[in-house]
């Protein structure tokens, strides 16, 4: 008697059309055909191997371990992309099936033990790799289609609105709705964001997750453009697809408007556009960078939320107008001790083309080995020899790629600061000149002079420390 595996998988994406049930019932059919009798059936439901390595797909690596223990002789799947969309994966696991002792098998392109058998698996998994990056570029041209149309791109509905049943597109929530029309009425009223987070959670306001509401998490949803029945383009809202709004245009965009004035020169999350980027800014206790967090009224603080998790012993903050004054000394401390002459320029000689080619062959030496393991044309020990020594190459190219980028990268700020080291003699000896100069320079002339802000508790002096660029 032969005993069977059979493998499902579909991914979230559905890009074949063919339904769990129908794998399923065609590879028993094939089985029954054959005189194989089926064990047990392995499913790997909504996980794209495409985008995610064999393992993380638990179905996967349960059929894995019981077929190396000896339950089975053979693995069926309807096709050969449904075991894996990368031809690196697909030959790891047939070389991890065969090297057990089991043989593999497809519905749609049965196995034969001969060379024009074996190529044509090895031109399927290739059309298999080939078609999910098809995939991924059709997905990514809809989503831009959909944006363009204001049309919901699927996905959770934002807070406030749940999908039409039956169809696509999205309407106002009636539990949720309400809730969402009051965050608007009272932020237009002058209220915060963490002010209308506390009276959320002293009326019992539900939230999608059942925890409690925060500031950040009331600031993301009055953001949201498809509450207001639209998709943002290019900065401009969309509206007229399927998506039935909560609010009217008129009151998200007063909503907008009113949290771009509340940040002042900060908006929040990673991505301000504040005069100091929050990039350069770590905590002084455990290195992380620090975050935008409001108070109250115009009153801005950074702060390190690494605590939370129990990987800062300090929850370290400063205030934003605070850490930019005594920014500013720093600079012009810096800038009044500068040199009559400029740093030498740093010139990058490294060929970068080069680098890139040998990451690119090592990838194709792992894919070629693995291949080769698959075909039985070396051992288990020889492959894994061979193949540690592949990585150890591809891990050493990679940090002489991202090395040279970084170097490269500093050369282009090194020239910058020469193009400007007439004006930064000029802010050294006129400091009032740097805190008159307008936000955005202000901010790209922080990016260019200094690497790192190091912010440490109030407790410590200094209380900051600076690492220049030069």
């Amino acid at each position: 008697m032969t005993r069977a595996f059979v493998y499902v998988r579909v991914s979230k994406e559905r890009e074949d059309g063919v339904s769990p049930e129908i794998q399923e019932s065609e590879a028993r059919a094939y089985c029954e055909r054959k005189g194989w009798v089926i064990i047990e059936v392995f499913r790997d439901l909504d996980l794209s191997a495409s985008r995610l390595p064999p393992e993380r797909r638990p179905a996967l690596q349960e059929m894995l371990r019981r077929a190396e223990d000896g339950e089975c002789d053979v693995v069926v799947f309807y096709a050969i992309d449904r075991l894996a969309r990368r031809m690196e994966d697909h030959y790891a696991i047939i070389a991890s099936l065969r090297e057990s002792g089991v043989t593999v098998d497809s519905v749609g392109t049965p196995y034969q033990d001969t060379p024009e058998g074996a190529f044509m698996w090895d031109l399927a998994a290739a059309l298999a790799a080939l078609e999910a990056r098809r995939l991924g570029k059709r997905i990514r041209d809809s989503h831009k289609t959909l944006r363009a149309k204001g049309r919901y791109p699927g996905g959770h509905p934002p807070y406030g609105m749940r999908r039409v049943v039956p169809g696509p597109g999205l309407e106002p929530d009636p539990i949720e709705a309400p809730w969402l029309i009051r965050m608007h009425e009272w932020y237009q009223q002058g209220w915060s964001c963490p002010r209308i987070a506390r009276e959320l959670n002293a009326l019992g306001a539900p939230t999608r997750r059942g925890g409690k509401w925060l500031g950040s998490v009331v600031s993301r949803v009055l953001r949201q453009p498809m509450t207001a029945g639209g998709r943002l383009l290019d900065g401009a809202l969309v509206t007229g697809g399927n998506i039935r709004p909560v609010v009217d245009e008129e009151t998200w965009r007063r909503s907008q408007a009113r949290a771009t004035g509340d940040a002042g020169r900060f908006r929040a999350g990673k991505t301000s556009r504040g005069p100091i980027p929050t990039r350069i800014t770590r905590c002084g206790s455990c290195g992380r960078t620090l975050r935008v967090h409001y108070r109250t009224g115009d009153s801005v603080q950074l702060r390190c939320y690494a605590q939370a998790d129990g990987a800062c012993p300090y929850a370290v903050t400063i205030y934003a107008h605070v850490l930019e004054r005594l920014l500013q000394q720093a600079i012009i401390a810096k800038l009044r001790r500068m040199k009559a002459t400029p740093p030498q320029s740093r010139s990058v000689t490294a060929d970068m083309a080069a680098i890139d080619r040998e990451v690119e062959a090592a990838k194709a030496g792992l894919e070629r080995l693995a291949l080769a393991y698959a075909d039985g044309a070396m051992g288990r020990e020889e492959y894994q020899g061979a193949r540690q020594k592949l990585l150890e190459r591809l891990e050493r190219a990679r940090a002489r790629q991202e090395r040279q980028s970084t170097q490269a990268q500093n050369a282009a700020l090194l020239e910058g600061i020469r193009a400007l080291w007439g004006d930064l003699e000029m802010i050294g000896r006129h400091p009032e000149l740097l805190t008159e100069l307008p936000e955005a320079e202000r901010r790209d002339l922080y990016q260019l002079l200094v690497e790192r802000v190091t912010v440490f508790p109030v407790s410590r002096k200094p209380r900051i420390q600076v690492q220049f660029r030069w």
